[in-house]
């Protein structure tokens, strides 16, 4: 009853904020900045409205629906939003190499999961420095080991995210999954990210794993299996892919 009421309201809002940006958009000029960042806006209240329609679910008792998702086009629509407000002395190394693989899941979900990574990495980067992001396809022939999960024999699509920041104490990292937990100070985390991230992957059937030293950064490998369609399982067989590399 508590997730339908705080879903309902927050859905007015995102109308609000939607209306606006629409409107804002027809009387901007396409190809400016202010256009760019108009859409930006309007990307994130969308995911802000499929994240209600989640909270719904939850609330109704639903399960969401698992699609084919594209996840490079995820991941680099969360750096692009995330880029926009990057403290200084802080930038984004993003290889993205996984082309048009696929995963089954939930864009939102995806999208979820590189945010509060990267918003992590970011904060933890107290005194400046380079967030790096890859994104590939890779299949194991054998089982490897994960801090959360299982990575068995199978095509994986893999997400790291690692930063050189301040990093976790043992103690920490046994505990950073933990909802609330949080090596934050007051007021700049909930610690409900990592406690999400795990949530979201377990729930796709992927597997996390984590290494962080302190005074050195942290790094987190997010398996997610590869789902291969009619094309997919073609490319498969040839063993053919479509690499594609971005920095921003």
């Amino acid at each position: 009853m508590l997730a339908g009421g705080i879903a309902h309201d927050f859905n007015n809002i995102l109308c609000a904020i939607l209306g606006s940006s629409e409107m804002a958009l027809l009387k901007t000029r396409p190809g400016s900045q202010l256009y760019r960042d108009l859409n930006r806006i309007v990307l994130a209240a969308e995911r802000g409205r499929a994240l209600v329609d989640r909270m719904l679910a939850f609330s109704r008792g639903g399960v969401a629906e698992r699609i084919s998702v594209h996840v490079e086009e995820v991941v680099r629509e969360a750096l692009e939003l995330l880029s926009g407000k990057l403290p200084p002395g802080i930038t984004i190394d993003a290889r993205l190499n996984a082309g048009r693989a696929t995963i089954l899941g939930d864009a939102t979900q995806v999208h979820q999961v590189v945010m509060n990574l990267a918003t992590n990495g970011v904060q933890a980067m107290t005194a400046g420095g380079v967030l790096r992001v890859s994104l590939n396809t890779t299949r194991y022939d054998a089982p490897r080991v994960a801090t959360i999960g299982s990575v068995t024999a199978d095509d994986y699509v893999v997400l790291e995210v690692m930063d050189h920041g301040i990093g976790m104490a043992p103690e920490a990292v046994d505990r950073i999954f933990d909802p609330f937990f949080t090596t934050k100070n007051m007021g700049v985390g909930t610690g409900l990210g990592l406690s999400v991230v795990h949530g979201i992957v377990m729930e796709i059937g992927g597997a996390i794993h984590m290494s962080s030293t302190l005074g050195h950064g942290s790094s987190f490998t997010i398996y997610l299996p590869r789902h291969f369609g009619c094309d997919g399982a073609q490319r498969r067989a040839s063993g053919s892919s479509l690499p594609i590399q971005t920095e921003l």
